[in-house]
């Protein structure tokens, strides 16, 4: 009986075992399958929910039955010398050793070569203007712009979004590269010609993989908003037919929506987006005043509120516009454009950016997910939403998702590109983000971000702070209004031990954004590194009005010894590190729960303290210690408040070694946490090593400003 048992559970063990490399191999398959059939997505949770039904029942099957030469046959019905145990273990042993194989064999494919794009997939390139005058390159571009649009609401169709599309206009290159560039099977190019009251435009199909065509056609027609529409849609829905895309009866409405009825508001609006897709600070101030004339021309053109509302954030990133400023004008546009049409996925993307400019976080999450269900295919949303996860929740390994997504959709778009790149190095992935930065480089020399986040990598992450300078200087003469140029400057010099420089930047950055908060932390740092009390104290007064929420006020609050004001910030902006109950800590308040720790400790809560200090260091296991997101010193700082000098120089020491560098002064020596060390040989030594080191990169600075011009403060 034992024997007929083990006998049983090997037979049970083998049909486990072939079963599920059975339904590995079947799902690599179907993924190959509905790929390339361009099957919904729920044919793939169909087959699988089909092979988890039939795993239990083929053990059972298994168990009662054994495989014979006739067939499947009752475990009692059939003799010993004809069973499986006799007669098919040696098969069985072949067919799993078979499916392995053919796993393998899945697995290379699936790795080394990539499933071809689907055929539902296209990129609009942008349209050539065949008018004779280059001043109506924006309308040729408009024209592409709202045809790619028409696509995109397309539920059935992956399209490529502008910023990539567009990059290669003007480029000599073939269909078939620029389609093996954004990973597309079909490309829709053409031209515009307009002459006086009417306009032709033209547009052709082509099949990447023959670089063949596979619909064209030409449109005459009068000059007017409806007739654009209309021809964008007749071209929108001539390419569905011919790639076999469905069309649902929302798409349909969708394609046959005018936004506008006034040809100058469109006009207006073209130029708008055209001069916003720069990110330069002149194109931006542009941009807003052409969104302003065609909501003057029209008061009910609701894309032109969002570009408005969209064209001001920007401002306040790129051109050092106040917060103050920039949510008075956005808040407005956008509540008008939501009101004109509250199921306007570009709306709910706007809405989303302000809320968490705002700090209300939740609505900016709601708004991010409502525009995703509206348009799956805006690569904004995704991009935008992950931004702020990153920027303002510190959430990197939430928001890379979300990028990778958008990447999907808009593979060279520099804006995106670098922003995957900065997510990486909130993950403490360098040697990745480096690679993307190093790709949005390629695609767009002139885009100035991409040149200070290089910098900012160097400094960071790898403790090279003439590298930051280096590449903040290239960024500067591409847009000398950046504003993350100017406090990154007057930061990296401070550290470097140069204050007349650093001065300068942070000057420069007052003067670009006065209420911007960077500026006034950069001047309030100057101020603590020169020892200048009032300067300080007038630094944390400006601070507590602009960012009461911000870190750098708690810092100042506690430096200065002002630690009843410290705790009333705490107590209103970080109500989760109070002592009632367990405090969280997370990314975002790790810095502010060291310094509130410190001012309950000086006010007679030094059990509180401690609790918020053992948590900090829980915390900073799960995070990289360098990068603009990582922990940097702060777990010296902890282990010295904690009397354990031992730890807090052996981690100063893997700082060191690691690359910790740009806030070396204030962290280390000035630290309101570090006084445990103040007067230690080993920490005093490591402080002076630094010293000498920034003293040689100061000088490599010097050398590189004598030899470039480029490279050099200006007078």
């Amino acid at each position: 009986m034992g024997v007929v048992s083990e006998l049983k559970r090997r037979n049970v063990l083998r049909m486990a075992v072939l079963y599920v490399l059975a339904a590995w191999v079947i799902m690599q398959v179907a993924e190959v399958v509905i790929a390339l059939a361009s099957l919904p997505a729920w044919a793939g949770s169909l087959v699988l929910t089909v092979l988890a039904i039939g795993f239990p029942v083929a053990l059972v099957i298994s168990w009662f039955y054994e495989i014979t030469p006739e067939g499947l046959a009752l475990e009692k019905d059939v003799a010993s010398e004809d069973s499986i145990t006799h007669m098919t273990g040696r098969r069985m042993d072949f067919i799993v050793i078979a499916l392995l194989a053919a796993a393998v064999i899945l697995f290379a494919v699936h790795t080394w070569w990539p499933i071809a794009p689907t055929d539902k997939s296209v990129a609009v390139l942008a349209f050539e203007n065949m008018s004779g005058d280059p001043e109506q390159e924006y309308f040729s571009d408009g024209i592409s712009e709202e045809l790619l649009n028409a696509l995109a609401k397309i539920d059935d169709l992956r399209v490529i979004s502008r910023s990539s599309s567009f990059s290669f206009k003007g480029k000599d290159l073939d269909v078939t590269t620029i389609a093996k560039e954004l990973n597309v099977a079909h490309v829709l190019e053409g031209s515009v010609r307009r002459m006086g009251d009417s306009v032709r435009i033209t547009a052709q199909l082509v099949d990447a993989s023959s670089d063949s065509h596979l619909w064209s056609e030409t449109f005459d027609r009068e000059l007017t908003t409806q007739n654009i529409f209309a021809i964008q849609s007749d071209i929108a829905a001539a390419i569905a037919n011919k790639l076999r895309a469905t069309l649902s009866r929302q798409d349909q409405v969708d394609l046959r929506n005018v936004p506008t009825s006034s040809l100058d508001a469109y006009q207006s609006y073209w130029l708008g987006k055209q001069r916003m897709f720069s990110r330069a600070s002149t194109s931006l101030e542009q941009a807003a005043e052409y969104f302003e004339q065609a909501i003057e021309v029209d008061p009910e053109f609701a894309l032109a509120y969002v570009g408005l509302a969209d064209t001001y954030m920007l401002l306040g990133d790129y051109a050092g516009m106040s917060l103050n400023e920039v949510l008075e004008n956005a808040e407005p546009a956008i509540r008008k454009a939501m009101t004109l049409d509250d199921e306007l996925a570009e709306a709910y993307v706007a809405q989303g950016a302000i809320r968490a400019k705002a700090g209300d976080y939740a609505t900016a999450v709601a708004a991010f997910r409502r525009a995703i269900e509206l348009d799956p295919s805006y690569s904004k949303a995704y991009h935008w939403y992950g931004d702020v996860l990153l920027t303002y929740l510190q959430q990197p390994d939430a928001a890379l998702p979300l990028l990778k997504r958008a990447y999907t959709l808009d593979p060279v778009s520099p804006p995106l590109i670098v922003t995957v790149g900065q997510s990486l190095v909130g993950l403490g992935r360098f040697e990745e983000a480096m690679e993307y930065y190093q790709k949005a480089l390629e695609i767009e020399p002139g885009y100035a971000s991409t040149y200070y986040l290089i910098g900012s990598l160097h400094a960071y992450a790898y403790g090279r702070l003439d590298l930051g300078v280096r590449w903040s200087m290239e960024s500067y003469a591409r847009d000398p209004r950046y504003s993350f140029n100017l406090y990154g400057l007057g930061i990296y010099y401070l550290a470097l031990g140069d204050d007349k420089e650093a001065e300068y930047w942070i000057d420069q950055a007052l003067i670009n954004g006065p209420d911007k908060v960077r500026p006034n932390i950069a001047a309030a740092f100057l101020n603590f590194r020169r020892g200048n009390e009032t300067g300080v104290l007038e630094a944390t007064d400006r601070l507590q009005a602009i960012a009461p929420g911000d870190n750098m006020t708690l810092y100042l609050l506690v430096a200065s010894g002002r630690y009843r004001e410290a705790l009333r910030n705490a107590a209103e902006f970080f109500p989760e590190l109070a002592c009632d109950r367990q405090p969280e800590i997370s990314r975002l308040n790790l810095m502010p729960a060291i310094n509130v720790s410190l001012a309950l400790e000086e006010m007679g809560s030094r059990e509180c303290a401690n609790r918020l200090l053992d948590k900090t260091l829980e915390q900073m296991r799960v995070m990289p210690r360098l990068g603009y997101l990582g922990y940097g010193f702060a777990d010296v700082e902890v282990y010295a408040r904690q009397n354990k000098k031992e730890q807090a120089l052996i981690a100063l020491r893997q700082a060191i070694d690691d690359g910790w560098r740009v806030f070396w002064w204030a962290q280390g020596e000035r630290s309101p946490h570090t006084e445990l060390l103040r007067d230690d040989p080993e920490f005093n030594a490591m402080m002076d090593e630094i010293r000498t080191e920034m003293a040689t990169q100061l000088k490599r600075v010097r050398e590189t400003e004598a030899r470039d011009d480029s490279v050099r403060m200006p007078d």
